[in-house]
């Protein structure tokens, strides 16, 4: 005698009707196309409106615009370190929000790890990231003088090695480093300290950048 086993089990006689498959015919959520945005290059006008708000934004906005000038320039040092890629491959494989260095914490430890820099300021661009993120994710009015963002700021000393003249040396000196001036003066604020240290730290890597030691196309096939 054939049996004929049913595509599912029959529904007990009690239970109220309800979809075997809730939302069986629910629309997926749309993702949002962020692509032509992550992929787009500052222009000229770009960088003017980012200095601008760097010199005179809130501080929520400078924490976040001055690391992204930073995060920027890492990019543009690190290009030079890849095999022969187009820009489009570079924003396809390596830097899209699913590339390996999407994360500006990964990608300042490859700096690191190909010489592109020593630990100062390998450390300092973490203290940046962190600020960054800590200005992010909260809700509070918070600012460069917050308790918890100014420790990280103390922190900061690739700039205190930048050297400048000063006018009217009151010792004798001509030259002193940025970090003895604060130090005589007291003349800058943790915001001051905060967006120089992205400016410095962005100029010195990139003009540091070697395109000899690219290594051309790949060695294999």
């Amino acid at each position: 005698m054939n049996h004929t086993m049913s595509s599912r089990p029959p529904k007990p006689a009690d239970t109220p009707a309800s979809p075997r498959f809730k939302d069986k015919g629910a629309k997926i959520p749309r993702k949002p196309n962020l692509g032509q945005l992550h992929k787009s290059h500052p222009t000229d006008e770009d960088y003017e409106a980012l200095w601008k708000e760097l010199d005179t934004g809130k501080p929520r906005s400078v924490a976040l615009v001055g690391a992204a000038y930073l995060q920027e320039a890492l990019r543009f040092s690190l290009d030079a370190r890849f095999i022969k890629m187009t820009r489009k491959e570079l924003d396809d494989r390596i830097f899209s929000p699913s590339g390996p260095l999407n994360s500006f914490s990964q990608a300042i430890e490859l700096g690191y790890a190909l010489g592109l820099y020593g630990s100062v300021i390998c450390e300092d661009m973490h203290i940046i990231r962190v600020v960054r993120n800590l200005f992010a994710h909260t809700m509070k009015n918070v600012s460069f003088d917050t308790p918890d963002i100014g420790k990280e700021i103390s922190h900061l000393s690739y700039f205190r090695m930048r050297k400048g003249k000063f006018e009217e040396p009151t010792d004798g000196r001509m030259e002193y480093t940025v970090g003895e001036l604060i130090d005589k003066w007291n003349i800058w604020t943790n915001q001051q300290r905060y967006v120089f240290s992205c400016k410095e730290i962005a100029y010195a890597i990139t003009a540091a950048v070697d395109h000899s030691k690219s290594p051309g196309p790949a060695a294999l096939p």
